[in-house]
Formats: C-alpha cells, sequence, structure tokens
C-alpha cells in the first residue's frame, strides 16, 4: 500500500531501475518501472501516476519522447529529471532537473517535494544508490 501516492520510474539500466524502486517504496510510495516507452505509457494509462521520473541512462531522444507521450497521456502529471554527469539539454517541461550526485536521500527529498509532502527524508533507505 502506498502512503505517498504512485511514481514511475523509465530507464534503460535495470539496477538501477530496481535500487530507486526499492528506494521509495521504502519511504512510502508505490512505484512502477519501464523500460521501454510502451511499458511506460500502458502504466500510465492504468494507474494513478503523480510523478514520472525520467532515468540519466536515457537518450535526449527518449526522453524528449517520454516527456511527450506524459504530457499526451498525463499532462497534469510532474516530472522529475535525473542527470548523472551534466544537465542535459531539455525538451519539454519537467517540473525539477536532479543531479545524481546528490545522494539517494536528496532524490526522496526530491520527491517528496514534488508530491506535496515536505521534503523529509527520515523514511529514506540512505544506502541504496
Amino acid at each position: 500500500m502506498s502512503i505517498f501516492g504512485n511514481v514511475l520510474i523509465y530507464g534503460r539500466d535495470a539496477t538501477l531501475l530496481e535500487t530507486r524502486s526499492l528506494m521509495l517504496q521504502s519511504a512510502g510510495y508505490k512505484v512502477s518501472t519501464a523500460m521501454e516507452l510502451a511499458e511506460a505509457a500502458r502504466i500510465l494509462c492504468s494507474e494513478k501516476v503523480g510523478l514520472s521520473i525520467l532515468c540519466h541512462t536515457l537518450s535526449p531522444e527518449q526522453r524528449a519522447k517520454a516527456i511527450a507521450k506524459a504530457e499526451e497521456l498525463r499532462p497534469h502529471m510532474k516530472k522529475l529529471l535525473l542527470a548523472a554527469w551534466s544537465f542535459p539539454p531539455v525538451e519539454g517541461n519537467p517540473e525539477e532537473i536532479f543531479h545524481t550526485s546528490a545522494g539517494p536521500g536528496a532524490l526522496v527529498a526530491a520527491v517528496n517535494r514534488l508530491m506535496g509532502g515536505d521534503g523529509n527524508t527520515s523514511n529514506a533507505t540512505s544506502t541504496l544508490y
């Protein structure tokens, strides 16, 4: 059961999807993951997703397509773009770009803030990255 809402994480690395999913689940979110745009679209159509997280493992073209699809299917859903080394050029309108080097606690705080929480990271599992 989710305490704080539903989150979709879309990316190309299964290990990163799993660890980020576990971290957000431990913070009280219901998390779905997708490695293909078609799967992400299916989730957006079938679940009430409040936040879509786009991993840094997506190419610029994949990010642009994902943002466009999210805006088509859920125009009011918030989007968080993860960046690994530098802030990528962005097409579309993510609410926030998050640098992954800030760590898992900061990621949970960003998700909490975007989902309408207070940014408290006390429920975060800080050893997951």
